[in-house]
């Protein structure tokens, strides 16, 4: 039977067996017994599961790659699409025109209009109904007029196939008739179900191709463009590949309005390395853990083995030990707590002249003198408690003899007591004579002392374990302690552990009895450190003696003239200015690199050389002149010099000394050319200011001060010499305006309120002028405010003109010579009061005729069809009734028969307290005319938004590229020595020409994205945040902030890369910008996450955050939460406007001095989204 709750290899048994039950299960188990079995079983079982997961990650893998293809497939689609929608727009567009105004003259700038506006189209195509081809643009390269497309072999097919449809049709890919290959798109036209021509669009197979990006030779798939002949058989007009193998994916897209079909195929890939690497590993893996299970299965038994041979080895310890107790060579004695001998071993003996016998009768007591004997309980109880007690006595012999005996007292865990006893007479006996010598030394070792310690060095003594045993005043002076402090601190503390490290201790060469001496850093107890010359030697009794100097001073001294020459040499190396150093006798003494490329020759080609033998052509030059005259009078001299021969502009700076001349020489070309464009723009900026009439104001509110421009006092017609004071100033203002002006600066003070507003000023002739006021407020570090600043203009003629335009405008719409719509008052007798010219150029006849008259005593319309005269009556009844008539349709007869079809609308007038009416009569075919007229307006319009897009980029890059220039300019002048204020001024212009350079930066980026298609692409996240990251390394406290980047697993996301990479740059730029410089751990979060369809883009970060008042103002264009930040108020603009281009959504959530994040989700550019894309483009056509 066995135990309860016996368990066999990890299978709980039942509470009882019996022994056929326990007979079965051990045969069950036998089979696991073996561990070489076991491992085996492990091995197959892993093996198994390594592969079987092999074999699903080759199945995952089949399958991604088909999904890839297919995704490929539907892009490929729906570039082709979207270029052969440009000859679908282009034609029907064209075909509209002719069908309804016939061929246009300006052909050719209606197509230029076109293919400008959709440029993969190559050229545009007019056919008439026999088939021949009437006009061409362009001319050049595709000169076809004349030709006949419906007696083409290769054209008819196409063009009769369009005639069939009667829609858009795509003949392709076809040899072209001017050359090459390319597609044909046609839209029929049809005049009352006749065919009367095509309109043609050519699209070359070159742009096609090229807009599906099929030419990439890096491309994961491979491509075959085929025509589908009328047999079914295909012809292959391009391909990136011969045969498409068997174990290869492949997708076939069937085009829409063609006959031609596209073959997208995935590269044979070979993941068999991967598998069998896999399947390897997955071998390894179950080698590895059957052979951990056959180790581990046999660890009982070998355990099991150790226990028996560890028992032997005991019994023979413990026999060992009772030999070594009797042959000891110390007195053994084993007694009670009441002093009795229990045992003793031989040496006992020995020592007390008994035999063992004799011992063991005896009490403790009787072998110490009487005296000693009284304190023998008293010692007991002390062992007892301390459990061990170390001791000397006069020890009595069997003989009475007596000896000093060393005791070692020990409780046993038996509660007996163990006496360890030796003979130390001899030993006492020395030290009584020792003791007589330790006067003479204690003499020696004081004279020794005094000696120690008054040396200017320290001194201090060492143990084998490196310990401090003693030291002198000076070392404790050296690190600043007292002796008991440094008395027993180990040496390897004292040392700076990074010098320790660099140089270890030499033990080994100090036990050889070397000397040894060494620079060290040693580390005070106030962790501040020193450098000290060290010199130690190991002394006879093996201590060691070290001596150490403070030399702090002179490797400080020596550090500073090694860092002075390897920085100067750094210096001159890093300078973008060529530098050459001469001695008296005008020999080469150092030339830095960029001096030996304007030279022309090495270093070691220069150094000891005659300058003027090298530079022979120098000696002719006004800076050599000045060389010998700053060499004569040892002044700096500087020079800018033209060397024609050069065609360049240098300056050279020499500085002379008594040993030579230092010269720094650059090209200052470019310079020189900046300085002249920078002038020229200030002299725009300043005529731009002087006509735009704009007057500049400063209120600088710590002093109380005005600054004016001169345009102020012309504005506030006051002369330049008048004391500017508020006073004079308030004296300008109209006097009903001075109190609103007072509360308007107030209000804008206590709520650091920016906006505009408006006041009348009084000129001398006392003319009243209205001025605009335009103001920044400026605020210090604690955000109060210090500046008000700003600019004025004379707003009088403005207004002026709004007012008569107002006045014109209302007498415009009362007006009735509209050239558009033709108007006429009437009574309520039908008599005409007033019409217009429009109204009798439609009737044909005078306002002189009409006025006065009813239309039919006007005589000039017909009005003999009885069906118009039933009209409008009915039309009048309407009117009666309802009061108004809105776009009325009326056919109109005049005398001579002319049909003139109108809208008609009438609604009641009041004029002198009478009702009449208000008659407008609207010709369809003007109507028509104005849709036509406004779609030309609309292309013209799309036209002019191109123009501006490349005028934005045009100014851009003529204004950053001087922006560069100028900070570049400032950059070096930086780098020399100035005095502060010029440096502090230097500082302030560089951050006003790089918050103009952002400013210009941010604008173009508002222009692309408004102008700019979406371009479809796969976004690899992490690649565009580390670029964001690189491309933003010279911001300020870059490096400090820790970047925290997390990318979850995505699926494969489409969307604009470049609109993405803006957004990344900056809110990670404003992060940086507006961290937290207290937070002693500043950081950036930025997370990328699926979310269903979407991905979930957030930047956080711990930084100062953002008032809540602000939160809902932060994406309007211009706004900024802070000054203390430069930046132009755009940025999160532009970012809200890409978020809004690409479908997506951004929030924002910020305290203040806790942090911000913003959330951006964005959608993935699927192919169902971009078919609504391509849709609502083709709608706003």
């Amino acid at each position: 039977m066995v135990l309860l709750g016996y368990t066999l290899w990890g299978v709980k048994l039942p509470k009882k067996l019996n022994t056929d039950q326990i007979m079965k299960l051990e045969n069950i188990f036998r089979f696991f017994k073996s561990p070489l079995t076991f491992g085996l079983t492990v091995f197959a079982i892993t093996l198994a599961l390594t592969q079987f997961l092999n074999y699903q990650r080759y199945l995952l893998f089949e399958t991604q790659k088909q999904k890839n293809l297919v995704t490929q497939a539907n892009w490929v689609e729906q570039e082709f699409k979207k270029t052969l929608d440009q000859g679908y727009s282009t034609t029907q567009t064209l075909a509209f025109i002719v069908a309804h105004y016939g061929v246009p003259k300006n052909f050719d700038s209606i197509s230029n209009l076109l293919i400008v506006t959709h440029k993969e189209i190559s050229a545009l195509e007019i056919v008439n109904k026999q088939g021949v081809i009437t006009h061409v643009f362009p001319i050049e390269e595709n000169n076809v007029l004349g030709f006949n497309i419906l007696k083409d072999s290769l054209g008819k097919k196409g063009a009769n196939e369009t005639i069939k449809r009667k829609d858009y049709f795509v003949t392709g890919p076809i040899r072209l008739k001017q050359g090459g290959i390319g597609f044909v798109g046609r839209t029929p036209i049809f005049k009352d179900n006749k065919f009367e021509g095509f309109t043609s669009a050519v699209i070359s197979l070159n742009n096609v191709l090229k807009s599906a990006k099929l030419h990439n030779k890096d491309s994961q798939f491979l491509y075959r463009l085929t025509k589908v002949n009328p047999d079914k058989t295909e012809k292959i007009y391009f391909s990136t590949y011969d045969n498409i193998t068997s174990n290869s994916f492949s997708s076939t897209v069937e085009m829409p309005h063609g006959e031609w079909k596209l073959y997208v195929s995935a590269k044979e890939s070979m993941p068999i390395v991967g598998i069998l690497l896999f399947g390897v590993i997955g071998l390894f893996i179950s080698i590895l853990a059957g052979s951990m299970a056959w180790y581990l299965f046999k660890q009982p038994k070998h355990l099991d083995k150790l226990v028996r041979k560890k028992n032997l080895e005991l019994v023979e310890s413990e026999e060992k030990y009772r030999n070594l107790v009797e042959q000891a060579s110390d007195g053994i004695l084993l007694g009670d707590k009441h002093g009795n001998l229990l045992e003793v071993n031989i040496k006992a003996c020995e020592l007390f002249g008994y035999t063992k016998s004799e011992l063991l009768k005896l009490n403790i007591s009787a072998l110490v003198t009487k005296e000693n004997a009284k304190e023998i309980p008293q010692r007991i109880h002390k062992i007892f408690q301390e459990n061990s007690l170390i001791s000397q006595r006069i020890l009595l012999r069997k003989d009475g003899s007596e000896f000093y005996g060393e005791i070692s007292a020990t409780v046993l865990p038996n509660k007996l007591v163990q006496g360890i006893v030796r003979d130390v007479s001899p030993r006492i006996a020395l030290e009584q004579i020792a003791s007589k010598n330790a006067k003479q030394i204690k003499e020696s070792e004081e004279k020794y002392r005094m000696l120690v310690e008054e040396a200017s060095d320290g001194i201090f003594l060492l143990n084998k374990e490196l310990t401090i045993t003693d030291v002198n005043h000076q070392f404790c002076k050296m690190f600043r302690s007292t002796k008991d402090v440094c008395v027993g601190s180990s040496l390897i503390a004292l040392i700076l552990p990074e010098d320790l490290e660099a140089q270890p201790l030499r033990i080994k060469e100090l036990t050889e009895g070397k000397t040894i001496q060494a620079l060290k850093k040693m580390l005070r107890k106030d962790g501040t450190t020193f450098t000290a010359q060290a010199n130690v030697k190991m002394m006879p009794n093996h201590h060691f003696l070290c001596i150490i100097q403070d030399v702090t001073e002179r490797e400080e001294t020596a550090e500073i003239l090694r860092n002075s020459a390897l920085k100067y040499r750094e210096l001159t190396e890093r300078i973008s200015d060529g530098f050459v150093a001469l001695d008296k006798d005008w020999k080469f003494n150092y030339v830095n690199a960029k001096a030996c490329d304007a030279i022309g020759k090495s270093y070691s080609e220069l150094i000891g050389t005659v300058a003027w033998d090298t530079l022979p052509y120098f000696t002719q030059t006004d800076a050599y002149k000045m060389l010998l005259e700053a060499m004569q009078t040892q002044q700096y001299r500087y020079i800018k010099q033209y060397r024609e021969e050069f065609d360049r502009w240098y300056e050279y700076r020499m500085y002379p000394s008594a040993e030579g001349i230092s010269v720094y020489f650059k090209d200052i070309t470019k310079i020189k050319k900046t300085e002249e464009q920078v002038l020229k723009t200030k002299a725009k900026m300043e005529s731009a200011i002087r006509i735009g009439k704009i007057g500049y104001w400063s209120w600088d509110m710590q002093d109380n001060s005005l600054e004016w421009s001169n345009e102020m006092y012309t504005i506030f017609d006051l002369h330049p010499d008048t004391p500017l004071t508020f006073e004079n100033a308030s004296l300008c203002i109209h006097p009903e305006d001075r109190i609103k002006h007072k509360e308007l600066i107030n209000h804008r003070i206590q709520n650091k309120d920016n906006t505009p507003f408006s006041y009348r000023v009084v000129h001398k002739d006392n003319s009243i002028h209205h001025v605009l006021v335009e103001l920044e407020i400026l605020v210090d570090e604690n955000d109060e405010i210090h500046k008000f600043h700003g600019t004025v203009i004379d707003m009088t003629d403005t207004i002026r003109v709004k007012e008569e335009l107002k006045e014109s405008q209302e007498k415009f719409y009362k007006s009735f010579h509209s050239n558009l719509v033709g108007k006429v008052i009437v009574d309520a007798n039908r008599i005409i009061l007033e019409a217009n010219d429009t109204v009798a150029n439609l009737l044909e006849t005078t306002r002189e005729n009409l006025i006065g008259k009813s239309l039919l005593g006007a005589d000039v319309l017909n009005f003999e069809l009885h069906q118009d005269s039933e009209t409008r009556q009915v039309l009048w009844d309407k009117l009666m009734q309802e009061g108004i008539l809105r776009d009325e349709e009326i056919t109109y007869y005049l005398k001579n028969g002319k049909k003139i079809p109108a809208l008609l609308s009438i609604e009641p007038l009041k004029l002198s307290n009478r009702t009449n009416y208000l008659v407008s009569a609207i010709d369809n075919t003007k109507r028509k005319e104005a849709e036509h007229l406004l779609e030309q307006q609309n292309e013209e319009l799309s036209k002019t938004n191109l123009e501006l897009d490349r005028f934005v980029y045009s100014a851009s890059h003529e204004l950053r590229a001087p922006l560069s220039s100028v900070m570049g300019l400032i950059d070096i002048i930086l780098h020399e020595d100035h005095d502060d204020a010029l440096v502090f001024k230097l500082n302030m212009m560089q951050q006003s020409v790089k918050r103009l350079d952002d400013f210009i930066k941010d604008i173009v980026q508002y222009s692309q994205n408004k102008h700019l298609e979406i371009a479809m692409e796969p976004i690899d996240f992490r690649h565009l945040i580390n670029e964001s990251l690189e491309s933003l390394w010279y911001l300020k406290n870059r490096k400090y902030i820790n970047m925290e980047i997390d990318i979850k697993e995505i699926p494969l996301f489409y969307s604009d890369k470049k609109r993405i990479s803006i957004i990344f740059n900056n809110l990670i730029s404003n992060a940086i910008k507006y961290h937290n410089i207290n937070d002693k751990n500043p950081r950036i979060t930025i997370t990328i996450a699926s979310v269903n369809d979407e991905v979930s883009i957030q930047i956080a970060d711990n930084g100062i955050g953002i008032p809540e008042k602000h939160l809902d103002k932060i994406f309007e264009m211009f706004y900024r939460v802070s000054s203390k930040v430069m930046g132009t108020g755009i940025g999160l603009y532009v970012i809200k406007e890409i978020v809004t281009k690409l479908n997506g959504t951004i929030t924002v959530v910020s305290k203040p001095n806790v942090g911000t994040k913003f959330v951006i989700l964005l959608p993935n550019q699927t192919k169902k989204s971009r078919a609504n894309e391509v849709q609502t483009n083709l709608v706003s056509r």
